[in-house]
């Protein structure tokens, strides 16, 4: 019986109808080697607004597969480092990628600034979506990284700043089905999302991530793309089972994953949320209009040119004489008449 426990223990991490097909892992299973740091914040007392759906019924002709960095290139991926920041980074995230899709590209942010400055509950021990956000309105946005690095700490407050940058007007939760989800990116929104981050997912190098495992909800992270494999919505805004790629852009720097992003299923075969993934989803506000399209030049209208009258040959001076031989004949002629 001890054996058989021990079996069971051992392979306890892929007992949740785990499939590796098609995509690529470490071959030893690591013991969290990354920090996550979502709090549920039911547990602090905390009630979330209902989120809201106007995604859900907005009417936008989606296309199949669509990824943020098709409308601007996306900020660079950062690294929480052994600090329960992942809600600050997923945060920071999708600040800097809404000022970029509107145009504009920051200096890095700095976590650490809203960390220690903020509201301060639980820094590296976790937060939320509503609570992290809520710092970038009180604090007025954050400082750069560079004059306020990183230090993955629970440090003191140095000093608020004046020069503050990053600044939103509001935040909200949406409805998270993959239609409300996809509507919002392909309206040009950055999405931060939550999922359920275990060894399995952590441990994912490349390909589409299928495992799908029973992990609980831990981890804040920025959704970037999808892909709806050429499937359609139903009446609520969802995929069949086991159909639908989400793309993610992680915390944990650029070495893990594929450049510090994943492809992952929406869903199991099952219909259940493949790791929790996009469990709750939230955007943030700047004040910032789209960039106007470029307009196309003008075409230049060039005249047509007048025809030009061809220009005389070179006299033809034989047919001269011949018509002058004739003018003189017929003179003479007319003169002898007249004399007679």
């Amino acid at each position: 019986m001890k054996n058989l426990l021990l079996i069971v223990l051992s392979v306890g991490v892929l007992s949740f109808g785990e499939d590796r097909s098609g995509w690529t892992f470490k071959s030893e299973e690591p013991k969290l080697p990354y920090s996550t740091g979502l709090i549920k914040k039911e547990t602090r007392g905390f009630i979330s607004e209902k989120p809201s759906k106007e995604f859900l019924e907005k009417e936008v002709s989606l296309p199949n597969k669509f990824e943020l960095s098709e409308l601007k290139e996306l900020a660079p991926v950062k690294n929480q480092g052994n600090c329960g920041s992942c809600v600050s980074f997923a945060v920071s995230a999708v600040v800097e990628d809404m000022y970029r899709l509107r145009g504009v590209i920051l200096p890095t942010l700095s976590n650490q600034y809203q960390m220690s400055c903020g509201a301060r509950e639980w820094m590296c021990d976790g937060s939320f979506f509503e609570k992290t956000a809520n710092d970038y309105v009180t604090l007025n946005g954050t400082a750069t990284a560079a004059s306020y690095p990183y230090t993955a700490s629970n440090a003191s407050c140095k000093g608020k700043v004046n020069d503050t940058i990053g600044k939103i007007k509001s935040y909200k939760l949406i409805d998270n089905s993959p239609k409300s989800v996809a509507t919002a990116l392909v309206s040009g929104y950055a999405v931060g999302i939550t999922v359920g981050a275990d060894n399995t997912w952590m441990s994912y190098r490349s390909g589409v991530y299928n495992g799908c495992t029973g992990a609980g909800t831990n981890h804040q992270i920025e959704l970037v793309g999808y892909d709806l494999e050429g499937n359609q919505f139903d009446s609520n805004g969802k995929l069949p089972p086991g159909k639908g790629l989400w793309k993610i852009k992680n915390s944990w720097g650029s070495s893990w994953g594929d450049a510090g992003y994943m492809w992952t299923k929406m869903t199991s075969s099952s219909g259940r949320l493949c790791n929790n993934v996009v469990e709750e989803a939230g955007i943030v506000e700047i004040d910032l209009p789209f960039p106007s399209p470029t307009p196309s030049p003008s075409p230049t209208i060039t005249p047509t040119p007048s025809p030009i009258p061809p220009t005389p040959s070179s006299f033809d001076w034989k047919t001269i004489g011949v018509i002058g031989a004739l003018v003189i004949a017929v003179s003479a002629f007319i003169i002898s008449l007249l004399r007679k």
